[in-house]
């Protein structure tokens, strides 16, 4: 489908954002193709085994720590991605609760093993379970529910990947689909510079049965004096007016 605007400037514009799109599009296609497959082959390996993973894993739990708010984010004040509540709008990551009470409404629990690597993190509200498993410099978090039948349902599959540093440089997130299978990736992978955060690319992904549907966007950092995340801007982009604020303290 071809669009047409009546303003020329505007349409050429739009031509040019198209243009970039479709050649990130295409740059991206092989290193998606490896990532849908890596995230099959993860949901059904787990997938049987999941209830008792998770059962081994709470065992090791020694400390927990509790958040309110955060609903929309995978795992909440501890959502993995940097950037998520940055560039979507009224999105919070809610914060750390000190002390429980039954005037605080906690939507998360964490657990942590002894050497205080998360390794359960709960979404109370919604009853979803998240299971983490560390490899090396990779985390892998399984989301589930139970059935009626107290069987495990998968709903989401998160990884992710740290360089030696501890820094993160890529989040995965598989939606899970009724067929077992994945109906959907969101891809994040990330730069760094000396003062931190530069760059983060993020690649949404439909999966059919021809050929993944897929929408990449660039995040291109600015930083102040002090080290925090100042503006970015976005690409490919169709405002000439494409400088954002930071609203939200954060060094990356």
């Amino acid at each position: 489908m071809n669009i047409n605007f009546k303003n020329e400037k505007f349409n050429n514009v739009y031509k040019d954002y198209i243009i970039n799109k479709n050649k990130s599009d295409c740059k991206n296609m092989k290193f998606i193709m490896e990532k849908i497959k890596r995230i099959t082959n993860i949901f059904t390996k787990i997938s049987p085994e999941c209830d008792r993973l998770y059962k081994i894993t709470k065992k090791k739990v020694v400390t927990k720590k509790y958040a309110s708010g955060g609903e929309l984010l995978t795992r909440g004040y501890l959502c993995p991605s940097p950037i998520y509540d940055i560039v979507t709008g009224n999105c919070s990551r809610g914060k750390m609760i000190n002390r429980i009470s039954k005037f605080k409404k906690i939507t998360y629990e964490y657990g942590f093993d002894k050497n205080n690597n998360l390794i359960i993190a709960n979404h109370l509200t919604l009853d979803q379970y998240e299971l983490l498993l560390h490899i090396n410099n990779v985390v892998l978090g399984i989301v589930f529910e139970y059935s009626s039948n107290q069987r495990c349902v998968i709903l989401l599959i998160n990884e992710c990947v740290y360089d030696n540093k501890g820094l993160i440089i890529s989040y995965t997130q598989g939606e899970c689909f009724d067929n077992n299978s994945i109906s959907c990736l969101n891809i994040e992978r990330y730069n760094y510079v000396e003062l931190g955060l530069k760059e983060a690319y993020v690649s949404q992904v439909t999966i059919d049965e021809k050929s993944p549907v897929i929408d990449n966007t660039k995040y291109i950092f600015q930083h102040d004096k002090n080290g925090y995340l100042a503006n970015y801007t976005v690409e490919p982009s169709m405002f000439e007016d494409n400088m954002f604020k930071v609203e939200i303290k954060r060094k990356i």
